[in-house]
């Protein structure tokens, strides 16, 4: 997940625990996401902290009475908050026998201010028959931070029961913000496979495709590679809201991982779509997987670009800073599949921009230009590649070599 939609996601957690709008606490989404958990775990292990020792007492008293006296003593006498805050004390069998005998609305009120990290012994066990109920009546609510909370404690069951409950909007908000998105693989693999299209519908006409992505991001290449072939058979117009969006959001980092795992026919189709082929979008796509080091996801991508587009290519990598041009050779020697479109960009550069990057290699990072000759002299899968580049280019490179007591 790119930090910046991490960020986002923690926001509207910590907006939700301190019950404001989201956009009040805007100016925080450029803090790393590991500093805005830290303080949204704090701030709850504060509010929860306070008063836990009558609160054990109020819980140790439960224990005492029958269930159906202290669902009615909660209902009527304690309210939502109360017991949300002695939850964590209570026998968890005691807890959900008193929680068979309350309207799913009252417990969809305790839901919201209960802390999952110290009920997890409680949520582990809830059978199906709590959880629909309450999962529909959260959705209802919009309560997509709460059920992000919960979905990552409760058993399979409970997850494809709670899922089924939501419509493709909600399990889409749900999924942006939940806890310990490790699960969600797993989690949308108890789904029907036809779901997850209704999902990326829903995206496209919601303007959600951040959320999306994000979620795309934390499924397996299987299970994404279909997905991702769904996106690409939108219309035009969507894909050209897509392109817009990740534009605007500048998450590119997300996007570029779909397109990996494309069928080369989709891959193609999505190619093909004017969107992808101005050149300030070409230039976002470019700079990020120089910075982020995606060339490996951006290669297929470049495979399938027209020529026409393609040629705008080797320009906007002669933009690339210094760093950025000396980490796309550094994963081009890890990886054919990088090195020969490499060459081929290299291939098609003016001679001021082939200088620009031979000086770069050759004055600068003078191991690196090594390993690239050396590369290009000993792997014979990268001869034919090498016999294809411009007298100029293999001139430049021999010159290269020669330094290096190699022979191309």
């Amino acid at each position: 997940m790119s930090q910046r939609l991490e960020s986002s996601a923690e926001v509207l957690k910590l907006a939700r625990l301190l019950d404001i709008e989201p956009s009040t606490l805007g100016f925080l989404e450029s803090v790393p996401p590991t500093e805005l958990r830290a303080l949204r775990e704090g701030v709850t292990d504060l509010i929860f902290d306070a008063g836990a020792k009558s609160l054990k007492r109020v819980a140790a008293g439960a224990k005492l009475l029958p269930s159906p006296l202290v669902a009615t003593i909660a209902l009527k006498s304690f309210g939502a908050l109360l017991c949300a805050r002695a939850a964590g004390a209570v026998d968890p069998d005691k807890a959900l026998d008193v929680a068979k005998r309350l309207p799913a609305g009252f417990l969809a009120d305790v839901t919201i201010q209960l802390d999952p990290r110290r009920v997890a012994a409680i949520i582990s066990r809830v059978p199906e028959a709590l959880v629909v109920p309450v999962a529909t009546e959260l959705g209802k609510r919009e309560e997509h931070v709460t059920m992000g909370r919960f979905l990552a404690y409760v058993p399979d069951q409970a997850v494809v029961a709670a899922m089924t409950a939501l419509s493709d909007e909600a399990m889409l908000r749900t999924a942006f913000v939940l806890e310990h998105k490790d699960r969600l693989d797993h989690a949308l693999g108890l789904l029907p496979p036809a779901r997850l299209p209704g999902i990326i519908e829903s995206a496209s006409a919601l303007g959600l495709w951040p959320e999306a992505l994000d979620l795309l991001e934390h499924l397996s290449d299987v299970r994404r590679g279909p997905v991702a072939d769904v996106v690409a058979d939108q219309s035009p117009e969507v894909i050209e809201g897509l392109v817009a969006a990740v534009s605007d959001a500048g998450i590119w980092e997300n996007l570029l991982p779909v397109v990996r795992v494309m069928s080369e026919t989709h891959r193609l189709q999505l190619a093909a779509h004017p969107a992808f082929h101005e050149e300030q979008i070409l230039r976002e796509i470019v700079t990020t997987a120089a910075r982020s080091g995606l060339w490996i996801d951006l290669v297929p991508l470049l495979r399938v670009l027209p020529d026409e587009v393609f040629a705008q290519v080797p320009a906007l990598v002669v933009e690339l800073s210094n760093e950025a041009l000396t980490s796309i050779v550094a994963e081009a020697l890890e990886s054919v599949e990088i090195l020969a479109p490499f060459i081929d960009i290299l291939s098609r550069m003016d001679e001021q921009g082939v200088q620009r990057v031979v000086d770069l290699i050759d004055g600068e990072h003078e191991e690196l230009a090594r390993l690239l000759v050396d590369a290009l002299a000993n792997r014979p899968e990268l001869q034919d590649l090498l016999a294809q580049v411009p007298p100029h280019i293999h001139a430049a490179i021999e010159t290269a070599a020669g330094r290096f007591g190699l022979r191309l």
